[in-house]
């Protein structure tokens, strides 16, 4: 491939085809015309290719007796193509399975060396068509950047696929539980155990399905972790924009970040094994009823996971106010503090504002750290040393183990993954909706 890409590139440096020759377009672009199609043959080949193998030599039933089609299929994937994969068939013949093996092997053998020539070829009629639109008259500066345009478009139509195949999944998902249980049962309903659902002539258990100890214990722990994001971020990014020197900035901006940079599991060891018994036992010191897994030790590590965000919008919002409308604060009198609080604040007022519903709905979302320190259990409660669960907590309890989808127990988590998505998008919405409405240009 490599040769072919080379070959081309200086057949087109010598006939300087197309106008004013640019070698690097120009490779560029017989490199796309020539990948391009032969990657997406190879993937059609990848895919089919056991299915044609298996159809060639004839039925399944006929060259194995006794074997399922698809388990030989798989069989046959695994063990002829990936070069992996077992031996040997249970209830199979030793003597018909080495033989079908060995008629596999020579059969893949003989369609990779034709399916090798048939790729260069079709490579060769790529480079040739990218080779004949240079003859037409087309710049490789023009085609290369309409192909890398074409690309971009392809990945936001994957990107904008994805989100909606997404939604529909959860949509449709969700429309199936709803079948079972009511809206008003789901999102007005004060009891969640669908752990111990049970079905009693053939009708469901309404009770157990009531999202609002769920949501309660989702939005107190997020209100918890804001609580302690908001303040140090603020007063973070306060400090590095309009305090610290460029030497400390340099050092203190990247540790700060690297917070964001650490794995969520990591943060859940710490609450579950330093954190939850810390305040475990604090409270019991206060005299409170306090649970090893406390909605506080949940809020308090997932505060300090976000603090980076809130840090780095705020700092990012605090950079964008012009500096003459700084500058122009001191020349009147004000000291640092002043001008901080009394101008560069409001005026950075919708960026910091839009950063903190966007941490929010991080928050909102966040799975580990809330399967390991929150608690299971669905209940309302005002005290923080109490266990409290959340949304993320109980679609993984729900979707864990061998589940069948087909049940109000297993489709009950689409349905939250649908409030959730909805609930954070809601933060989105609004945050953006603030940025746009509040945002004053400054000169």
């Amino acid at each position: 491939m490599g040769l072919v890409v080379w070959l081309s590139y200086y057949l087109g440096r010598l006939m300087r085809v197309g106008g004013t020759f640019r070698g690097g377009y120009y490779l560029g672009l017989l490199g796309v015309t020539f990948c391009v199609p032969v990657l997406v043959a190879v993937l059609l080949w990848r895919w089919d290719v056991s299915i044609f193998l298996l159809k060639f030599l004839g039925d399944g039933e006929v060259l194995l007796p006794g074997v399922n089609e698809d388990i030989l299929e798989i069989w046959l994937y695994s063990k002829v193509i990936a070069g992996s994969g077992v031996g040997m068939l249970p209830g199979v013949d030793e003597v018909m399975l080495a033989d079908l093996e060995s008629r596999l092997l020579g059969l893949y053998g003989l369609v990779s060396v034709v399916g090798g020539v048939l790729l260069v070829v079709l490579g060769f009629c790529g480079v040739l068509g990218g080779m004949r639109r240079l003859y037409l008259g087309k710049e490789a500066l023009v085609l290369s950047e309409g192909l890398v345009l074409k690309l971009l478009r392809c990945g936001s139509v994957v990107a904008i696929a994805t989100s909606f195949l997404i939604v529909f999944s959860l949509v449709f998902e969700s429309w199936k539980f709803f079948r079972y249980v009511s809206l008003g049962d789901f999102f007005l309903g004060l009891h969640w155990e669908p752990q111990l659902l049970f079905e009693s002539e053939g009708e469901v258990e309404k009770e157990v399905f009531g999202i609002l100890p769920v949501l309660w214990g989702t939005l107190a722990i997020a209100m918890i972790a804001m609580m302690i994001a908001i303040p140090i971020g603020l007063l973070s990014a306060i400090y590095l924009n309009g305090y610290a020197g460029v030497r400390v900035r340099s050092w203190v901006k990247p540790i700060l970040e690297l917070l964001a940079g650490i794995p969520t599991i990591v943060y859940g060891f710490v609450a579950v094994l330093v954190v939850a018994p810390f305040f475990h036992r604090w409270g019991e010191q206060l005299g409170f009823s306090s649970e090893p897994n406390n909605a506080l030790a949940a809020g308090v590590v997932m505060g300090m996971m976000i603090v980076p965000f809130v840090s780095s919008f705020a700092d990012d919002a605090l950079n964008e106010v012009s500096l003459s409308v700084k500058y122009a604060s001191y020349a009147l009198g004000a000291t640092r503090g002043e001008t901080m609080m009394r101008v560069m604040l409001p005026a950075a007022f919708p960026g910091i504002a839009s950063g903190v519903l966007l941490a929010a709905s991080r928050a909102i979302g966040e799975t580990m750290i809330v399967v390991m320190a929150a608690g299971l259990v669905a209940k309302f409660s005002w005290s923080p040393f109490d266990g409290l669960t959340t949304i993320t907590v109980q679609i993984v309890a729900l979707l864990v183990g061998d589940t069948s989808f087909d049940g109000p127990k297993t489709l009950s988590a689409f349905a939250l993954g649908l409030t959730l998505f909805f609930l954070t998008l809601i933060l989105n919405v609004l945050a953006f909706w603030i940025m746009k409405r509040y945002r004053e240009p400054l000169v």
